[in-house]
């Protein structure tokens, strides 16, 4: 049993706090995989959120318990119909996944192996289907998670947006424009204000990506910024894109395209330009 280093609506579910019983996948080495092996301890299937525990062993050949992130959702868990009675104490598992960027102990499932069958995670975390059953909710646009510092934010209406500088996975560093919604929306829902996004304060981004020219904007779907949290922004991702690509808003959508009218709550347009 060994480990192996391999290398937004907002949280705001009406009001609720950025709490979860699942983390976002920012808190999360996205780039860098755990393999760990062990014997499950405790297994719950249910609402909220479903968890399994087990206890395994270090790279230092200490036994400790890890609990496995099955992601917002429960993806894996949903789609296998998984139920109380499918792990027992004692069951052997094989774990691969992402580490977490605080703590040690937590594992954001990528595959499961049990002497039952071998399960992988069917799509990325954070990505959602279209309730419709139709594309991805981020329309087939490339996928992208950074690692990144804030150089400076736009909070001008009517979308904030932060400009950063950092480097997906294997590529090289460079500047960003992360796309959020307008200033009232962020400090309502979010209590999220400029002192949260001064120059130097560290991010995570995991989003979807639109190149325009020399431009690289992400529509992010969840973001972790400084120490205050992760923000959750599924909700918001196709008025965004739309807003981004400069399309009028889906139906229901949180934004306009350049020129066009905001709905009622909306999440504005995007005027863009470089850092200055």
């Amino acid at each position: 049993m060994s480990t192996k280093l391999l290398a937004g609506g907002f949280v705001m579910a009406l009001g609720a706090s950025l709490a979860f019983a699942h983390h976002s996948p920012a808190l999360y080495f996205r780039d860098q995989i755990v393999s760990v092996s062990g014997v499950v301890t405790e297994w719950h299937s249910g609402r909220p959120h479903a968890y399994l525990e087990f206890a395994g062993t270090d790279e230092s050949g200490n036994e400790k318990t890890y609990r496995i992130d099955f992601g917002g959702g429960s993806l894996m868990v949903r789609e296998n119909e998984w139920d109380e009675s499918t792990f027992s104490p004692g069951d052997e598992i094989s774990v691969t996944g992402n580490p977490p960027r605080r703590g040690d102990n937590e594992i954001l499932i990528d595959t499961l192996v049990t002497d039952f069958g071998r399960f992988t995670q069917s799509r990325p975390h954070g990505v959602r289907a279209d309730p419709a059953g139709g594309q991805a909710l981020g329309r087939g646009l490339p996928i992208i998670g950074i690692d990144a510092t804030v150089t400076r934010a736009d909070w001008s209406e009517p979308n904030v947006v932060l400009y950063v500088r950092g480097a997906a996975d294997g590529e090289a560093e460079r500047d960003y424009e992360v796309l959020l919604s307008d200033p009232p929306a962020l400090l309502e829902f979010a209590y999220f204000t400029a002192d949260d996004a001064a120059p130097g304060t560290p991010v995570s981004v995991d989003g979807f990506l639109v190149e325009d020219g020399d431009r690289a904007i992400i529509v992010p779907n969840d973001l972790d910024l400084g120490d205050r949290g992760p923000i959750i922004y599924s909700r918001f991702v196709p008025g965004l894109i739309a807003v981004a690509l400069g399309e009028e808003a889906p139906a229901g959508g949180m934004g306009r395209a350049p020129g066009g009218e905001a709905p009622a709550g909306g999440m504005g347009r995007f005027g863009g330009g470089g850092p200055q």
